[in-house]
């Protein structure tokens, strides 16, 4: 009710004289962020921008909200229909018969122009011929031509006009170029254009519809705008009633009725600036924006990469970040990134300086890397007066990027320079201008250089593009008012979650917090934590020293492990940020879990284990000290394969551990991994492999009072000759259950090569594979909990 929620907003706001009137402003203010939010999401999913499209509001309560979301739009006209309540079911009595005939290609554009003109004229007979069958005359309104970059799945629909005739391939190429710019800010890289299919559109004549009258006059069933007439103009603030709903014309609007009895609402320049703006009534709203940004950020970086493991598993993290490089809100990616990214800033701004218009990178385990495939990408953000007041980052897995084997995630490697190119900090624009050249160098230039350097490009243009989008949302954000209102909502942020876990401690204060687990061949891992007054100490002591393998893990790694980790104890949707890490003592001494790394790549402890396995195992250590829960899978089950032509990785989910209350899932990422896999039709398309089987590995979880889930059997056949590489845990133990819980079964692996029998392989492993060889990976399954 009225009254309950404006006891309860008093009560979060500490302040006894917020009104009724005041409670119910900020209700609609909320609702109204949210609808923008989602506006805002769809837009960049279709590659289009808000601000430059008219917005229209149907439905009977559209009117109330138009200008509300209008302005956190940026949009500054708003189309409110005649019969604006009703708009569906009057828009049928006018809406125009239309046929469509497509027909799929998926060839190159090069020398489309020998098939183009006959598909077309095929495709046109096909629409009217459809149109007449419905009976009445028919006309091509429409020529539209879906194409992508060859290898890419997101597509642009370009549309001919119908009376230029049928395009040719000139015309096509110029067309896609200029489309490619406009949505990603940069020119396309230099790589084949797909025409993946061609469809026309042909409609009847429009059928009779409701007559038109004057917008004043009404009906006794139709619409009434009280005593408007077409032509006139109204200047808000007004409510406009109508039949079916109402029209709030927000102070600086202005709406005027047009001949057809719509409404369109326009903003005056400079009024009601809220589209990105600092206006924001709440740090809650201005939060929510910034959690928009990063979506944003990681919807474009989805699109505009070429690499399956951006595109289809979105193995990606996109951050905004204080203005000191502190992580403050992120999408929902992966937290093996997000934990970090705040140390690649911090590094990469006290090794560079950073200006307008420049864009910064690194890989470097040094400079808060993960390991070498996962790029980072960052750009300030500064105001109209030239202050920084953000950073936005973006941190993509690439699918190649050298070393010894394809996949750049070699199990055997000995040192960081086999593991493939390492990116120092560098720019990838500087004031504005690319620095592709120099980035190019470097990919060709190492000791064992990306196989893959043009998909490398193409992926980093498009971190470049993500990054631009936080940099304009952001921008606008803060060009009211310098950006005073964005830095007292992200020191919120920060103080909300540091306050929350000092909360959660509480509950543990007293328990005996500390727990081992160990890596399959044998390297300890270990963890103390205690309390003392509001500060939590993590201790990683007695861990094991640095490894000869790759299951080393960088300290901003762990890290991220311990970020996550404690982010799981509070029982509140909060994003995930540094503020949670300033009530804690992280102590990481020398080791396995903080190698040291050297100018020489070459001298560097390898990490692309450590990243994706150690961090796992590391997460398992910290639940099994809280006793939060039971083992998940524990590992990332990391298949890599390759040749000199091509490089695919993936990680293969498992079984969730239980709780106390609950099962554990079946077939999931667990922790640090949020990636999803490659749907096979993309995988047996892209690549020379075939899927033959993908199920759930029944049985494979711990019993107890509330199970764990069952981890997974995926087989692949290689159809041409490849190098395996697998980075795998728990095959020589299960997941552990908890209060009484059984363990899950552990994992494990079996290849058939042409002509030899089944053979049992380890989780760690490279094998060099003929055509036709097989392999069937089995997934952990999650510990069960309590006695059952």
């Amino acid at each position: 009710t009225q009254r309950e929620l404006l006891v309860a907003l008093r009560r979060v706001r500490g302040d006894a004289t917020v009104s009724r009137a005041r409670m119910l402003t900020e209700l609609v203010d909320i609702a109204d962020e949210a609808m923008a939010g989602a506006i805002r999401r769809i837009s960049v999913q279709r590659g289009y921008d808000p601000r430059s499209h008219t917005l229209v509001a149907f439905g009977g309560a559209a009117g109330q909200h138009a200008c509300g979301v209008a302005e956190r739009l940026g949009v500054s006209r708003v189309l409110v229909p005649r019969d604006v309540g009703l708009l569906s079911a009057a828009g049928l009595a006018w809406a125009r018969i239309e046929r469509h005939a497509a027909r799929t290609l998926l060839r190159g554009m090069t020398g489309i122009d020998a098939v183009m003109p006959t598909v077309v004229r095929e495709l046109v007979r096909d629409a009217v011929r459809q149109v007449r069958q419905d009976g009445g005359e028919a006309s091509v309104s429409r020529l539209l031509f879906e194409t992508r970059l060859m290898g890419q799945d997101a597509t642009f629909t370009l549309e001919a006009a119908v009376e230029q005739g049928i395009p040719d391939e000139a015309w096509l190429r110029g067309a896609f170029a200029k489309r490619f710019a406009e949505e990603y800010g940069y020119r396309a890289p230099r790589r084949e254009i797909e025409v993946v299919a061609v469809r026309v559109v042909a409609c009847g004549p429009r059928p009779g519809g409701p007559g038109r009258r004057r917008a004043g006059e009404g009906r006794g069933d139709g619409v009434r705008r009280e005593s408007l007439a077409a032509g006139d103009v109204v200047a808000g603030p007004v409510l406009i009633g109508e039949a079916h709903g109402a029209t709030y014309v927000r102070g600086g609007w202005s709406a005027e009725v047009d001949g057809a009895g719509a409404m369109v609402l326009t903003r005056a320049k400079g009024a009601g600036e809220r589209g990105a703006a600092a206006a924001f009534e709440s740090a809650e709203l201005i939060t929510g924006r910034l959690y928009a940004i990063a979506t944003e950020m990681g919807e474009t970086l989805r699109r505009a990469s070429l690499s399956a493991n951006i595109k289809e598993r979105l193995d990606f993290s996109c951050a905004v970040l204080d203005s000191e490089g502190r992580l403050i809100v992120n999408a929902p990616h992966l937290p093996v990134h997000l934990g970090a990214i705040g140390v690649t800033v911090r590094a990469l701004r006290d090794a560079l300086p950073m200006g307008p218009g420049d864009v910064t990178v690194t890989n470097h385990p040094a400079f808060g890397g993960s390991h070498l495939p996962d790029v980072t990408v960052v750009s300030p953000v500064f105001d109209p007066a030239g202050k920084l007041v953000a950073y936005v980052a973006n941190r993509a897995h690439h699918a190649e990027i050298g070393g010894i084997t394809p996949g750049s995630m070699p199990p055997n490697a000995s040192s960081l320079a086999e593991e493939g190119v390492v990116i120092p900090p560098m720019y990838l624009v500087r004031a504005g201008e690319s620095c592709e050249r120099e980035i190019e160098a470097v990919l060709r230039g190492a000791g064992y250089p990306s196989r893959q350097p043009e998909e490398n490009l193409a992926d980093l243009s498009a971190q470049v593009a993500s990054n631009r989008r936080g940099v304009e949302a952001i921008g606008a954000l803060v060009a009211g008012d310098g950006g005073v209102a964005l830095r007292a909502a992200m020191d919120g942020v920060r103080e909300r979650a540091r306050r929350r876990l000092i909360e959660s401690l509480a509950r543990v204060r007293d328990a005996a917090m500390e727990a081992g687990e160990s890596l399959d061949d044998g390297a300890r891992i270990r963890v103390r934590l205690r309390v003392e007054g509001e500060r939590l100490v993590v201790d990683f002591d007695g861990s094991a020293p640095v490894q000869r393998s790759s299951f080393n893990a960088p300290a901003g790694v762990v890290r991220s492990a311990v970020m996550y980790t404690l982010r799981l104890l509070i029982a509140e949707p909060l994003p995930l940020n540094e503020g949670l890490m300033e009530a804690v003592d992280l102590r990481i001494p020398a080791g396995m879990l903080n190698p040291p790394f050297e100018a020489d790549a070459s001298r560097c402890p390898a990490v692309c284990a450590g990243n994706v396995e150690t961090s796992q195992r590391v997460v398992d250590t910290m639940v099994k000290a809280l006793g939060i829960a039971a083992c998940s899978q524990g590992t990332m089950n990391n298949v890599i394969f390759g040749n000199d032509r091509f490089g695919y990785y993936e990680t293969v989910c498992g079984g969730e551990g239980a709780g106390p209350g609950w099962r554990g899932e079946s077939a999931v990422h667990t922790h640090m991994t949020n990636t999803r896999i490659t749907d096979p039709e993309v995988l047996e398309r892209r690549y020379p492999v075939r899927l033959h089987r993908f199920a759930i590995r029944s049985g494979s979880g711990g019993g107890g009072a509330y199970r764990g889930g069952d981890g997974v059997i995926r087989e692949y056949e290689f159809l041409e000759a490849v190098t395996l590489s697998l980075l795998c845990q728990h095959r020589a133990s299960g997941p552990f259950g908890a209060e009484g819980g059984r363990d899950g079964k552990p994992g494990g692996q079996r290849l058939l090569t042409p002509g030899a029998t089944v053979r049992e392989v380890p989780g760690v492993m490279r094998a060099n594979l003929p055509a036709r060889s097989f392999l069937l990976l089995e997934t952990p399954g999650g510990g069960g909990w309590g006695r059952g």
